[in-house]
């Protein structure tokens, strides 16, 4: 018997996305030119602080006294230099009164280990007329961070610890209305059923502007909007590849990130990996294999509020189409729906989507995006980066879909998907395989008060192949772990397995 090559396709996720940071305030995002040759940090402070004609205020002992500067910097933004001559991630920059005050950030205090009852709900949100399942559904705890999305069918597992027994279970859609649940009346299991809103032009006071007018009031609205400073996020995180509808690997985790300013600033976002798995399915006759490569970096790529694309920058504003479609409800909230589209095929390529914006905050609190038609064929060669001459794969469509959440008045991400369908055909053969890949991240609790980086030791590398460093997993820590629940069918694929192994939310 012949031995059968296989053809490893690995694909990264060029969004084209501009990775501009926000600044926090202008200040901070000031251009600083100016250089240090073997001068204390003290005195670095003291020229910068000339240089840029705000009063600086720290404590002393945030900077070390035998550190000497030697260093250029070119229209650098101000607080990464800063952050060259602090040396700590730890510390935030707040502008008061003209003053540039450097505060520290809270450390985490150990969390001391404790045994808590866990509750357990399980549901289905559907539409109340038609009884059609709502796909991607928030459900969370009211005015609290922790909550969940529902998976493409509705389904949802919300694991409460037992001192959230007497809160409210909020249940939101896009385009309905919210519904509110007492705990204490929630089922294990129910059908939770919302109602379509119809929204009428005159029952919001409808703002004096443009689409585009929206956009740049959303724009320079950011920094009262969302959280600014560092944060942690517990979150849940799974890749996907599919062959012709049918799995071939699926990989799951429960992860931390740390998010970093809203500033331009030395240090990036991390992850840590808490526990994850995976599930092959790849048989001896599939000769193609699909690995994707820098899924969590796509992750934190996507947070497009402190990463923006071309069609959420000033400069590039221009290159694009804007106009109001809709009023609809998400969250309880009304929402502007903005469409927008390249103004030519001068700028390909580029993306075609929606923004959802507060009609009262003015924040945008979701944003789905693709690549148009004629964009996808100039992004052939930009998302395989290994392939073989007796193989052609190119993508056929490309989708991403951003989510942010309230907390506190605050927004933060919350939900990110990403979409991605290839087809690929062999040198000599008729028939083309469909393959698609996809990527998901749901943030389930907040710490935006005692945020904390993780050491180097504790962190992954987000470029890499998440599934190939992917080792066993413990199946009782996903017991009371809040995830997204796989699309129903993945059971049919899984039977190698024990029925009771493949229900991570199972008691």
């Amino acid at each position: 018997m012949g031995v059968i090559k296989r053809i490893e396709l690995i694909f990264t996720l060029l969004f084209g996305l501009n990775l501009t940071v926000l600044a926090q305030q202008a200040i901070l995002n000031k251009p600083v030119s100016v250089s240090f040759r073997g001068i204390s940090a003290d005195s670095s402070l003291s020229l910068l602080q000339s240089k840029i004609g705000v009063d600086l205020t720290y404590n002393a002992r945030f900077v070390s006294r035998n550190k000497l500067m030697n260093a250029d910097f070119d229209s650098i933004p101000l607080s990464i230099v800063l952050d060259s001559i602090f040396g700590n991630p730890l510390l935030s920059y707040k502008i008061i009164d003209r003053q540039l005050v450097v505060v520290p950030q809270a450390q985490m205090t150990p969390e001391t280990d404790s045994t808590y009852t866990c509750l357990r709900f399980t549901g289905q949100i559907i539409d109340d007329e038609n009884r059609k399942p709502l796909p991607y559904s928030s459900v969370s705890i009211l005015h609290k961070s922790l909550g969940v999305i529902s998976n493409h069918d509705g389904f949802f597992v919300f694991q409460l610890p037992d001192n959230y027994k007497n809160d409210t279970l909020v249940i939101s859609h896009l385009g309905y209305y919210e519904k509110k649940i007492p705990v204490t009346d929630l089922q294990t299991f129910q059908h939770i059923e919302l109602h379509e809103k119809i929204v009428s032009l005159p029952e919001i006071l409808i703002r004096n502007t443009s689409a585009l007018g929206l956009v740049k009031k959303a724009l320079s609205n950011i920094s009262p909007n969302y959280i600014t400073s560092p944060f942690t996020l517990r979150a849940f995180y799974r890749e996907i590849v599919k062959k012709n509808k049918k799995y071939m690997s699926y990989t799951e985790a429960l992860i931390d990130i740390y998010k970093r300013p809203l500033r331009p600033s030395l240090y990036k976002d991390q992850v840590k990996v808490l526990k994850q798995r995976k599930f092959t399915d790849i048989e001896r006759r599939d000769t193609v294999i699909f690995k994707l490569k820098g899924g969590l970096d796509a992750v934190l790529q996507l947070d497009v509020i402190r990463n923006r694309p071309d069609f959420m920058l000033w400069g590039g504003l221009h290159n694009y189409v804007y106009s109001i479609q809709d009023i609809t409800l998400l969250a309880g909230h009304l929402v502007y729906v903005i469409s927008f589209y390249p103004r030519s095929d001068m700028v390909l390529p580029a993306f075609d989507g929606e923004m959802y914006i507060d009609a009262v905050s003015l924040a945008m609190v979701q944003i789905q995006f693709h690549y148009g038609r004629k964009s996808l064929k100039m992004m052939k060669v930009r998302y395989v980066l290994k392939s073989n001459s007796h193989v052609h794969a190119f993508p056929v469509s490309v989708r991403y879909l951003v989510s942010y959440k309230s907390f506190n008045g605050k927004y933060y991400i919350h939900h990110i998907l990403g979409d991605i369908g290839f087809r690929v055909k062999k040198k000599q053969h008729w028939l083309r395989s469909g393959y698609e890949v996809s990527f998901e991240m749901m943030s389930t609790d907040i710490n935006n008060l005692h945020p904390a980086r993780f050491a180097a030791a504790e962190t992954v590398k987000t470029k890499k192949i998440f599934s190939d460093f992917i080792p066993g997993y413990d199946f009782a820590y996903w017991k009371d772990a809040n995830v997204m629940v796989p699309e129903p069918d993945i059971n049919k694929v899984l039977q190698g397995l024990k029925r009771e192994d493949l229900k991570i939310d199972k008691k």
